[in-house]
């Protein structure tokens, strides 16, 4: 997925898990550096290593481990924007690619949309207390009782939006930040992402 866009939908996504406790993405990028050195880290997150934003962002890297272990015959890297774009055509192209009847026609239907938190903080505390695998709440309580806090929480806390748009300059600034790597993906995938994703722009 283009890098701006990914790490945009990956803080969304720690916030609403509980891992981020920083609503702001700009500010959640400026605190890289402090959480490297173990500041600043949420008391709720499961894994510091994802806080690192652009560490996350860094595909060629990632991509490149995969085709230094494997023949590029056995793997198959898809573009997000394609499968956005067109669902059936790279679902049938995976289905293809596994040698599997590719005649299938499943139901596409959009399952998720954006998810915003309205109260970072608190909606952060009961999501880690009411699991059941970090906090005491979610170990005590019956899944009877937490089942319908749990949806009472869905409704109060996170609330279903279109994500409000990127400030222009800062978008264009991380843009220049991520080029360098888009130019080493587009190599190693052999696909022109620079212009797929509009990086001849930056």
């Amino acid at each position: 997925r283009e890098p701006v866009d990914f790490l945009r939908s990956l803080h969304s996504q720690l916030l609403r898990s509980a891992n981020e406790n920083e609503p702001d993405f700009r500010n959640a990028l400026l605190l890289e550096e402090s959480r490297k050195r173990g500041e600043n880290i949420p008391a709720t997150t499961s894994y510091p290593g994802n806080l690192l934003y652009t560490e996350q962002a860094k595909y060629s890297e990632q991509a490149g481990r995969f085709l230094e272990a494997f023949a590029r015959s056995q793997i198959k890297i898809l573009i997000f924007e394609d499968f956005q774009n067109d669902n059936l055509g790279v679902y049938r192209e995976v289905l293809e690619f596994l040698g599997v009847d590719a005649s299938f026609q499943p139901r596409v239907v959009k399952l998720q949309a954006h998810r915003g938190v309205r109260f970072v903080k608190l909606a952060n505390w009961l999501t880690y207390h009411g699991n059941k695998k970090k906090g005491a709440l979610g170990r005590r309580a019956p899944s009877w009782l937490l089942d319908p806090v749990r949806r009472i929480m869905g409704k109060v806390f996170f609330e279903e939006a279109e994500r409000p748009p990127l400030d222009p300059a800062f978008r264009r600034e991380l843009a220049a930040r991520f080029k360098p790597e888009v130019i080493r993906l587009s190599e190693v995938l052999g696909v022109d992402l620079v212009e797929k994703w509009g990086y001849d722009q930056v």
